[in-house]
């Protein structure tokens, strides 16, 4: 109660405590991510074509056998990129290099 008061006298005034979303508000907010929601495989598929279009038009191919990164998962190659790089301890691939067809979209695309 001091401190209520000693805020309230001095100018101060405490923030509201934060209002939990009600039910339809999440639904609301599901729906419209679910309209916005594009596919990142979509966009991949696409990025994939642009660059094979680009190599095919005499563009000296990235990728040498000797420097690829490979990425493997249940013995399948997924990825192969002379271009991954590594952030945070993971390693990241070009979309454009990586073996789309072993791959499906998610429901849920936001985080």
């Amino acid at each position: 109660k001091a401190s209520k008061q000693h805020a309230t006298l001095t100018g101060y005034h405490l923030p509201a405590p934060p209002l939990a979303m009600s039910a339809a508000g999440v639904a609301e907010w599901v729906a419209r991510k679910e309209a916005r929601a594009e596919s990142p495989l979509a966009a991949a598929r696409a990025l994939r074509a642009a660059a094979r279009e680009h190599r095919q038009a005499g563009a000296a191919s990235a990728v040498s056998a000797s420097s690829s990164a490979v990425a493997v998962c249940d013995g399948v190659e997924i990825a192969r990129s002379g271009r991954a790089v590594v952030v945070s301890r993971r390693v990241w691939f070009p979309p454009e290099d990586c073996a789309l067809e072993c791959f499906e979209d998610s429901a849920k695309r936001w985080r």
